[in-house]
């Protein structure tokens, strides 16, 4: 006997190479006080100069630092699987099928670093007043200054091209720090290579009415980063402790290249087995109920591998990246029930519980101390980061209709709608005893959502009305709830319109955002300590589409 089965393969391969260049200047201005004037709009504070040096005249400020970073960028990803299905003669139809996958990706970053500070025609920075020299004034942008909704006080900008020409003519005007710029061209290279090799059988049988599909998937992940770290060995602490006389530049040069040469390897293996069934059932023709139990596992982003930072010297903030981090698993069962009716229309509830354990959150750990791992320059910096929590659970309800109403006379069956809710609760213990939180206050985790719209497709016209509700979330946790981040609920509108002029030809206008409605706002403990307001204007799109 010969049983019938289907093979089928496929291979990829997906290299990507980018190259970054910047010039970013950082203008300091002489000390100054502000006023914040809230009474205009809750949302929105005005800004008025109340005391110092007029912050506008480029007397009363240097250019403290310019910053020249290059970064060269390399990924690949490697892929191949092959699957094999075969159905078995038995009085019940009963598949088995069964396949290989593997996975290489391959990451890369090559930074180097210039930073500069700019000393003028005499070499002396400033001084700061009327005896400024700098004639900084020669690179404001005078044909821009941007005054954000009234915010605040008008700014005079620099031009970047006219600076960064100006410097290539005159390399005396800055001074290059020679050291930071050695140190950040080392540690900053970084490569990371993760393989991920996966098994599966699984079977699909029908008995009757009701289906059930079963298997267990098998999964073995290696990863390996390299970077470097930053030591001060015994020996090269004797050769500075035997140093005589000044420390010359070339000296902090070698000292920094010593300091950061040492090359670190970190190298991680798991291997994971998920069983998973699914069963469906036709109560009625139409109406269809499933239940599943699976298993998953929710691996850190791949940059994350990677030991890399982002300093940002104005907010005095550092956002790094945790070569630490493991994956998050997860246990989850659902239940669903669908009703299809005619013409072209579903109603579905769902409701489902998802039990993670190791999960992954953002973090403010904090204020960096002296010692910290980014160097003394960075004390008093706010560092930012990924974790891996203690467990959570997530449970959760979802509603979706959708509907076109086609047996409406004439005009009216081209109109459909659709709407779909969630609503979850969560609950974390973050790994730490008495920090469990509830009622939805996971970070990634949106505990109220939502979509709902009207469309209408008829005489060459298609046209569809959208919004989309985002509840307020918890952005990054801290065990102090008064530092906990939030982002603000929002509810934007978008409106979509096309015209077909024939077949091949169509007309469309996109408008995104109607309401100007802001999706950026959010703030630290209590809506009346804001961190951050966005006003996002409508954004409207149009143009020609053909098929030829």
């Amino acid at each position: 006997m010969v049983w019938g089965g289907k093979l089928d393969f496929s291979a990829n391969y997906s290299p990507s190479k980018g190259t970054e260049y910047r010039f970013i200047p950082t203008r300091v201005s002489a000390p100054a006080g502000f006023r914040q004037d809230r009474s205009v709009s809750h949302d929105w504070l005005r800004i008025t100069q109340a005391s110092g040096p007029d912050v506008s005249d480029w007397r009363n400020t240097t250019l403290n630092t310019i910053d020249t970073p290059e970064i060269d960028s390399r990924d690949r990803i490697i892929g191949a699987q092959i699957n094999l299905r075969k159905p078995l003669p038995t009085r019940w139809p009963i598949a088995v099928k069964s396949g290989l996958r593997l996975r290489l990706q391959t990451r890369e970053k090559d930074q180097s670093r210039q930073l500069y500070s700019y000393v003028g025609p005499n070499g002396v920075v400033g001084p700061i007043g009327a005896a400024n020299d700098d004639d900084l004034g020669r690179f404001f942008d005078l044909g821009y200054n941007y005054e954000p909704i009234g915010m605040l006080p008008g700014l005079r900008w620099i031009n970047l091209p006219v600076l960064q020409k100006e410097i290539q003519a005159n390399p005396g005007l800055v001074r290059e720090d020679l050291v930071s710029g050695a140190r950040d061209s080392v540690r900053f290279d970084t490569k990371a290579n993760e393989t991920v090799g996966s098994a599966y059988v699984m079977a699909e049988m029908r008995f009757g009415r009701l289906g059930v599909v079963g298997g267990v998937r098998m999964e073995e992940t290696r990863v390996k980063g390299h970077g470097h770290k930053q030591e001060i060995t015994a020996e090269e602490k004797a050769r500075r402790a035997a140093w005589v006389g000044p420390v010359t530049t070339e000296e902090s040069v070698r000292r920094v290249l010593a300091e950061y040469a040492g090359e670190i390897t970190a190298r991680g293996q798991y291997q994971d087995y998920f069983p998973s069934i699914h069963f469906k059932y036709n109560l009625t023709r139409r109406l269809l109920a499933r239940a599943s139990y699976s298993t998953g596992i929710g691996r850190p982003n791949f940059g994350s591998l990677i030991p890399d930072s982002s300093i940002n010297n104005d907010l005095l903030t550092i956002t790094a990246n945790n070569p630490d981090l493991r994956p998050q698993y997860s246990d989850n069962i659902d239940l669903t029930l669908e009703y299809y009716y005619e013409p072209a229309g579903l109603l579905s509830v769902a409701v489902f519980q998802k039990k993670i354990s190791d999960f992954i959150y953002r973090s403010r750990n904090g204020i960096l101390e002296a010692g910290n791992p980014y160097g003394d320059a960075y004390v008093g910096y706010a560092l930012t980061t990924d974790l891996n929590g203690g467990s959570a659970d997530v449970r959760g309800l979802e509603m979706s209709f959708q509907q076109q109403f086609s047996r409406l006379p004439g005009f009216w069956k081209g109109f459909g709608a659709f709407a779909n809710f969630t609503w979850l609760e969560t609950e974390g213990d973050y790994g730490t005893p008495g920090a469990t939180i509830t009622q939805g206050e996971l970070p990634n985790f949106t505990p109220r959502s939502g979509n709902m719209g009207l469309s209408y497709i008829g005489y060459n016209w298609t046209i569809r009305v959208k919004a989309n509700y985002t509840g307020e979330r918890l952005l990054v946790y801290q065990a102090d709830p008064s530092r906990r981040q939030f982002g603000v609920a929002h509810t934007p509108w978008d409106l979509n319109i096309a015209y077909a002029v024939n077949p091949r030809v169509r007309l469309f206008v996109d408008v995104i955002n109607v309401f100007n409605e802001g999706i950026g706002h959010q703030y630290m403990y209590i809506p009346d300590r804001k961190t951050a307001s966005d006003r996002a204007s409508t954004v409207v799109k149009f143009g020609v589409g053909g098929t030829f």
